[in-house]
């Protein structure tokens, strides 16, 4: 089972979503939402919003992803579950 298959929304349990893929992390006039990433290359990344609630998670890819792991500003924070 891939991960669209078993994607349910973490807000309302819904399994319906509008999608788009390869948004640029960084925009011209809005905020670097992952730093780190490089300086002539941002990391893309997708999102999938619930047509439930409205709720949008957000996704990078793996390239990206070990990016984010080589990257200084980011710290791996691990919390326990309840």
């Amino acid at each position: 089972m891939n991960k669209e298959e078993e994607m349910k929304c973490i807000n309302c349990n819904n399994n319906s979503f509008y999608e788009c893929e390869n948004i640029n992390s960084a925009g011209g006039y809005g905020p670097d939402l992952l730093p780190g990433t490089g300086i002539l290359y941002h990391a893309k990344l997708s999102a999938k919003i619930c047509s439930n609630c409205n709720f949008i998670h957000w996704f990078i890819n793996d390239q990206d992803m070990e990016r984010i792991k080589k990257s200084t500003r980011f710290e791996l924070k691990e919390y326990e579950q309840d």
